[in-house]
């Protein structure tokens, strides 16, 4: 929300750190998953914490709950 990403800065970064980027990401959404699963919360709501933290937060969780189908709550 409002935040750009400028692609010459990203070209200037490289391919290592948009992969080490995209890893962190990964490596995020699985993990807060799994713990969060592990503490006994539904998978639904677990899917959008692990989003909603690894990406970007609020518009994050918009966009992962109409695709998980979750429900208002």
């Amino acid at each position: 929300m409002g935040a750009s990403l400028d692609f010459n800065l990203v070209a200037q970064a490289g391919p290592k750190v948009l992969m080490l980027d995209v890893l962190m990401i990964v490596l995020g959404i699985a993990g807060i998953g799994w713990i969060a699963r592990r503490f006994g919360v539904d998978t639904t709501l677990a899917t959008l914490v692990a989003v909603g933290t690894s990406i970007c937060g609020a518009s994050a969780v918009v966009a992962a709950a109409t695709v998980t189908r979750a429900n208002e709550e």
